[in-house]
């Protein structure tokens, strides 16, 4: 996604309508890309501080497949 938008920012363009939206301009893409940033630094710093296994006792499994949506629940909240 943010490789579509930087070179579409690239282009010689003053208003984009890219289709299913409002009509933006190179601003709204440099915010767009801001946020998406944000979110990877957000997400990557959840990843390292909740543990593997959050929110699930081991002893009660009898398979680790319950492990990855708990631990990804965990970091999406």
């Amino acid at each position: 996604l943010q490789d579509n938008l930087r070179e579409a920012d690239a282009l010689d363009w003053t208003y984009m309508n890219g289709g299913h939206g409002n009509v933006g301009a190179h601003e709204d893409i440099a915010f767009h890309l801001a946020f998406i940033d944000d979110l990877v630094a957000a997400v990557g710093t959840a990843m390292g501080e909740v543990p593997w296994g959050f929110g699930v006792d081991p002893a009660t499994l009898t398979a680790h497949t319950a492990m990855l949506p708990a631990w990804y629940e965990e970091i999406a909240r």
